[in-house]
């Protein structure tokens, strides 16, 4: 791709015309679509499944002599030949461009391994898998090949085709055996041989269950063996079934796997195992554990820590006699501990949920002096400050909010936060000129924060009509250009396998390509790519680590930083459907963005599903009042679906709540906690009604689709 002028397909799976295929022509400043009748041939034909003509054209294309020298051309008639059961064919090009074009070797063997999977040719895929484990670049592509060996080896002559495979890779146990199936299936087909299974083989079973059932017969299974499991095996072990959350089993387990740990790994088991009981809601028994010794005694627990849990297990009873005395004890026996400032703000959240702000003000004090250059001293700064300003002592609220200014605040949105109420305050105590100057600092330092766009919505007479940017150049105004090294040759490889379809793996590549001190030339260019095939959930992480400070101060204009930050996926279904709904799309996609940052897949703990994380309760129920049939809940990881559902809810919810912040609220909370919130506070100005959403998370959620919608408007409305 450095060459000056390479022909090649291009593949963009999340575009808004879905799969677009068309000539790339690539230099030094990578890619560029043709905006070619020949592209668009090929975009039908990809779009509507028809290889066989995609496979005419692209052959009289290549013995033209337009695209023999293309590797990706190549690739795609490879897809298109076996999509069509030409096998042979497929093979043909598989085994010419792994000898011809050794940049790509390695990817061209995944696609011989696809090949033969298909065909039943097992043996040969085996085959080209070792090909793959031969390159530097293994690792990208092991969780492919983990998923395809659990598939499709399942039959007896193909277990036994697996086993020699696996029995090659044992001296790298972390390439295939972390794979609970896998190794499963390896010890299966041992034991019918009757050879002896390695220990390193069914420690890796016990310690990587995926089920209740796995759990329990790898713990049969090790208890068979003469070598018992190191306790750094104990520990992974528990931490797999912790994740799992197969709590009752873990609870009634662990302890009987701590003979011959050392101190530290016990300690680290009584976290798990208090981490269980606690989410098990045992609340009473482990405090009479505790009381009798028993996480002294068991897992070396050290005292402060035992007071931690000790106070959330009061807490949780809601039994706040005891909690008290219990953080009075870490407050005076661990004033520094970590423990001390975790209850500290366990406690006076607990006050404050059952409304006795008086008491909580006592113990947020407490967590300001104690730690007054913390997180957790900036909460205490704002909820001083906030419960005092409910109370009208306007002149107490304001000392707090310049104590959390004074002792130094990273967060650009939480400084945001104390400089907005700072000059709410002087409104309220009119005093115009110093709120104008205090709005005017705000806009000019945190102008594209949430705390910045409301006070453009709620302070329009004091804030300045243009906003006051700061004056500096910042690196992306000019990205530099990457120069041909080995890192953009990996760039280069990582945008050839997203053109020829695997967004995953090239994406991924990038991920692992690209850290916080990468040179900045990398970063704007695998940005470029990323965003170019629609790989946005991975672009989001670079924008994050690169490009967000600066997007909370940077004018919004038409710079593609903006557009990594806030891309449009899906865009005319977006469109389509807000229109059929009522909304405004941009709402959708902040909605989108907030969810699931724009990933199809992404199932969230609670079973939210989809782009715009729906639950298949409300799915099956909005699905049902709009006429659309769904199969079952996998139908809600659909892009389209998900997004007619999604907006079409939020087009319900809009008929009630006609505000931004409040249809937010409902979408995260439902729409009765939000009619509960607006019946309790009746008269209160925006800003206040924010401040006063009882759930944190829904607090914190309204305000990031509140900025992200103002953004969206911002950065694309200009241009239409």
């Amino acid at each position: 791709m450095i060459s000056s002028k390479i022909e090649h397909l291009a593949l963009r799976p999340n575009s808004s015309l879905g799969l677009l295929l068309g000539f790339i022509i690539c230099s030094s400043t990578f890619v560029y679509a043709n905006d070619s009748q020949e592209a668009k041939r090929w975009l039908d034909f990809m779009q509507q499944g028809s290889h066989a003509q995609l496979i005419q054209d692209l052959k009289e294309n290549i013995k033209k002599g337009l695209l023999d020298q293309s590797p990706l051309a190549q690739i795609i008639l490879g897809k298109s030949l076996s999509a069509t059961g030409e096998y042979a064919e497929a093979e043909k090009v598989f085994l010419k461009g792994f000898r011809t074009d050794p940049k790509h070797r390695d990817y061209w063997a995944l696609q011989q391994v696809r090949l033969y999977l298909t065909w039943k040719k097992h043996d040969k895929a085996l085959s080209a898998i070792e090909k793959i484990l031969e390159s530097p670049r293994r690792s990208l592509y092991l969780p492919t090949l983990r998923l395809m060996l659990k598939n499709h080896f399942n039959s007896t002559s193909e277990l036994n085709l697996l086993y020699s495979f696996l029995e090659k890779t044992l001296d790298q146990p972390d390439w295939f055996f972390e794979e609970y199936d896998l190794a499963e299936k390896f010890i299966k087909v041992a034991e019918r041989k009757k050879v002896a299974v390695p220990f390193e083989v069914t420690a890796n079973l016990w310690m990587n269950p995926d089920t209740l059932k796995d759990a329990e017969a790898s713990d049969q299974r090790i208890k068979g063996e003469q070598q018992k499991p190191s306790g750094a095996m104990v520990v992974n072990r528990m931490k797999t079934i912790s994740r799992l959350r197969l709590d009752m089993y873990l609870i009634k387990h662990l302890p009987t796997r701590l003979n011959g740990l050392s101190k530290s790994e016990r300690a680290k088991l009584g976290e798990i195992y208090a981490a269980a009981m606690h989410r098990e809601r045992f609340y009473t028994k482990t405090l009479k554990l505790m009381k009798q010794g028993y996480f002294t005694e068991n897992f070396s627990m050290p005292e402060d820590r035992q007071l931690y849990w000790q106070a959330r297990m009061w807490r949780k009873k809601n039994d706040e006699h005891p909690m008290a005395k219990v953080v009075k004890q870490i407050s005076k026996k661990y004033p520094s501990s970590d423990a001390h400032e975790d209850i500290l703000l366990e406690i006076s959240r607990a006050y404050k949920g059952n409304n006795k702000d008086e008491v909580a003000e006592i113990w947020w004090k407490k967590l300001l002096k104690n730690f007054p250059k913390r997180r957790s001293g900036e909460i205490a700064a704002w909820e001083l400050a906030w419960y005092h300003y409910q109370q009208n002592n306007w002149e107490t609220s304001l000392k707090y909010i310049n104590d959390g200014l004074r002792n130094g605040i990273n967060n650009p949105e939480v400084a945001a936060k104390f400089v907005y109420w700072q000059g709410k305050l002087a409104v309220l105590e009119k005093k115009q000129e110093r709120a104008q100057r205090i709005f005017n600092n705000l806009l000019s330092w945190y102008p594209n924060t949430f705390y910045g766009m409301l006070a453009l919505r709620t302070m329009s007479s004091l804030v300045p009509k243009k906003i006051p940017y700061k004056e500096k150049d910042y690196w992306h105004d000019n990205p530099p250009e990457l120069k041909a090294n080995e890192e953009r040759t990996e760039l280069e490889f990582a945008e050839f396998v997203m053109a020829a379809g695997d967004g995953n793996i090239g994406a991924k590549h990038i991920r692992n390509l690209v850290d916080l001190k990468s040179p900045k030339e990398l970063i704007w260019k695998s940005s470029l790519v990323l965003d170019e095939y629609g790989e946005y959930r991975s672009l989001q992480t670079i924008v994050v680590n690169h490009y967000l400070g600066d997007l909370k101060r940077i004018p919004i204009q038409d710079q593609q930083v903006w557009t990594f930050a806030y891309p449009r996926p899906y865009w005319m279904d977006v469109q389509n459907f807000s229109k059929n709904a009522g909304i405004d799309p941009y709402l959708a996609l902040a909605i989108m963005r907030e969810e699931s940052l724009y990933q199809a897949d992404v199932v969230s703990p609670a079973s939210a599903r989809g782009l715009m994380q729906l639950m298949p309760y409300t799915g099956k129920r909005v699905a049902k009042i709009i006429g659309l049939q769904l199969k079952d809940e996998k139908d809600l990881f659909d892009p389209k679906i998900n997004i007619q559902l999604g907006t079409s809810y939020l087009g319900q919810i809009s008929k009630r709540f006609g505000e931004v912040i409040q249809i937010a609220g409902s979408y995260n909370a439902g729409p009765g906690r939000m009619k509960e919130w607006l019946k309790r506070f009746p008269d209160r100005d925006l800003d206040e009604f924010v401040e006063s959403i009882p759930y944190i998370e829904t607090r914190n959620y309204v305000k990031r689709v509140f900025r992200t919608h103002q953004l969206y408007k911002a950065i694309y409305e200009a241009r239409t």
